[in-house]
């Protein structure tokens, strides 16, 4: 009965590189389903029914959509049929195509009082926890741990942030961690949709091709994201591996203020997918994210269960209050910004 279904051979679809192909079986029916890609990402879906055929009944999409957590936040491709290609966006999903995800890099300070998070420049203390984090990565690199991700847990206003920006200028200034690893850190807050954590890891690998700490020509082809949920799957993203290893480099990807989008349950199931991947790689990157102590993840929501199992495969590195050293290094910084001691 091997002619029940007909072999799928295209690996592309009008114009667009399809980076995964899903063969569904269901109660209504034996479909493919393709990913398409547009830039590294995927955009688009289409389906087939098992002779090949496109489908373009709405109920059947939309059954299927609702089923195959890869292609809910896609919008669908209808495959073209006459000579000119027409490119049809269906009506289901059009409007997912105007809500964009923008990565942004975490703020730092430009002066020592700003209310913003501490650049490396204004940065003070924290002597211990720095060590722990930089040991963590070097670790990583070194290939001396099997973990891979790490959480950094405190309460509000007591300079997580401060922690990741001061993290990423040590990688971008300080000769020894310049050349062993790359960071970028991402305001959280500005996700929208599931592909931000891949466009996040986009961020990451571009960031380091520009800055000259990895080389564009170790790629065969252009990095490409396979699904929001596999961000890892691509040879692309294999070739990235085997480099930074070679080279005994390492990048590292931080979210900051993920607490904010738990309730965003496709968003932190693609993001806990992406950590439990990187995790299971074993390979030289590593993700960290930060989380305020007070926010809990209320019992029966799917989240709760996710950030419990990151906390198991996470180091947790907690971040205390200022201490007596912390408040003496502002007031020098102080003294220094107005040129004379205060008090006695």
């Amino acid at each position: 009965r091997s002619n029940i279904i007909s072999s799928f051979q295209l690996s592309e679809l009008d114009g667009y590189i399809i980076t995964k192909l899903t063969l569904v079986y269901s109660y209504i029916g034996i479909f493919y389903v393709a990913l398409l890609n547009e830039g590294s990402i995927p955009k688009y879906f289409s389906i087939f029914d098992k002779k090949l055929n496109p489908i373009t009944d709405e109920k059947t999409i939309g059954t299927i959509k609702s089923s195959l957590k890869d292609i809910q936040d896609l919008n669908f491709w209808q495959v073209s049929t006459s000579k000119n290609k027409d490119k049809t966006i269906s009506k289901e999903t059009d409007i997912l195509i105007n809500e964009n995800d923008t990565i942004t890099d975490i703020k730092e300070s430009e002066n020592w009082y700003d209310y913003t998070p501490a650049s490396i420049k204004h940065f003070i203390g924290r002597t211990n926890l720095k060590r722990e984090i930089r040991v963590f990565i070097d670790d990583v690199r070194k290939q001396l741990t099997s973990d891979r991700i790490f959480l950094l847990d405190g309460k509000s206003g007591w300079g997580k942030s401060s922690l990741l920006a001061e993290l990423r200028g040590s990688s971008h200034t300080l000769k020894y961690w310049k050349r062993r690893m790359h960071v970028v850190a991402v305001d959280t807050r500005s996700a929208n949709t599931v592909n931000f954590v891949g466009l996040a890891f986009k961020k990451l690998v571009t960031s380091a091709i520009s800055s000259g700490f990895i080389k564009k020509n170790i790629f065969s082809k252009d990095l490409r994201i396979t699904s929001p949920y596999n961000i890892l799957d691509d040879e692309s993203v294999k070739e990235l591996f085997i480099e930074l290893r070679k080279q005994k480099k390492v990048l590292v990807l931080v979210f900051d203020q993920f607490e904010d989008k738990f309730r965003n349950e496709k968003l932190f199931d693609a993001f806990y997918q992406f950590c439990i991947d990187v995790h299971d790689a074993k390979e030289n990157i590593v993700v960290g994210f930060s989380w305020k102590s007070e926010i809990n993840v209320p019992f029966g929501n799917k989240a709760s269960n996710q950030f419990n199992q990151l906390r198991d495969y996470a180091k947790c590195i907690t971040v205390p209050e200022f201490n007596q050293n912390d408040a003496k290094q502002v007031v020098r910084q102080l003294e220094s910004s107005i040129g004379k001691p205060i008090g006695n």
